[in-house]
């Protein structure tokens, strides 16, 4: 359990946002308001500097995780785990250029993304 560390939730999936975020809270960890957009993700760090960022990469809005992410890493360093509902390989190379932390394919066990985050 990690109660002082802040995680970043990325998903436009409501129902996959709200069980990640039940699920860090119940292990003690603090999680800012989920955004679903990557041009949010920006400002959100900006203003909050989480932790960690846990991120879908097909998104609500112009930009996909992969993009926000790139875009947030200039400026910010913050480990990144993606969630992805496609086993796509040519995505998946693109993503893990950007060095996260993981990269999981939906669906997926709260243990995996657990597991990435407190080795």
């Amino acid at each position: 359990m990690c109660s002082e560390k802040k995680i970043l939730i990325l998903e436009d999936e409501i129902i996959t946002a709200l069980f990640l975020k039940k699920e860090f809270e119940r292990r003690g960890y603090s999680v800012l308001p989920v955004i679903s957009k990557g041009e949010d993700l920006f400002e959100t760090v900006k203003n909050n500097m989480p932790d960690y960022i846990v991120c879908d990469i097909e998104l609500a809005g112009e930009l996909n995780g992969i993009e926000a992410v790139r875009h947030m890493k200039k400026d910010f360093d913050i480990p990144v785990v993606f969630l992805s509902g496609h086993m796509d390989m040519d995505i998946k190379k693109v993503a893990e250029s950007l060095n996260p932390l993981g990269f999981i394919v939906k669906p997926f066990n709260f243990s995996q993304i657990l597991y990435l985050l407190e080795q």
